[in-house]
């Protein structure tokens, strides 16, 4: 299981805010987490949903991305997208995916993450997200 926190950074990027704006109710230590996809606390949720005036599930999204077969070899990949009513619906599907595969995708994903939350210039940072989902969700 993973959390993840797009559904926060993409909001505020629809909303004209930077993770900086975060600052008046939370750390910069919690933003860091936020960041790094790692567990926050209830009360932190419940502060940046009061903040925003949102839902738990507007910011965040529990992920078991990758789900290890044992000795096997294979795993099962979990992927959302949203279909044409805005529903969002889940596939799965068994990839052979090694170690050293699996570390280089993880690099690229927080690499992305990096440049999307630091980038400043609009078109670039849609680059970004767009390589981050097709990271996330591929659609094979």
């Amino acid at each position: 299981m993973a959390v993840r926190y797009y559904k926060l950074f993409d909001l505020l990027n629809r909303r004209g805010m930077k993770k900086t704006d975060l600052l008046k109710i939370i750390s910069s230590k919690t933003i860091a987490k936020l960041s790094k996809g790692e567990y926050l606390s209830g009360e932190i949720i419940e502060k940046i949903c009061f903040f925003l005036g949102c839902q738990p599930g507007d910011i965040m999204e529990i992920v078991d991305s990758l789900e290890r077969t044992k000795g096997t070899g294979t795993e099962t990949e979990l992927t959302q997208e949203l279909n044409e009513y805005g529903e969002t619906e889940t596939y799965t599907r068994d990839v052979i995916i090694d170690e050293e595969e699996y570390q280089t995708h993880q690099e690229r994903v927080n690499e992305l993450r990096f440049k999307i939350e630091n980038e400043q210039e609009e078109e670039m940072k849609k680059k970004y997200m767009d390589e981050y989902y097709n990271l996330l969700f591929p659609k094979n």
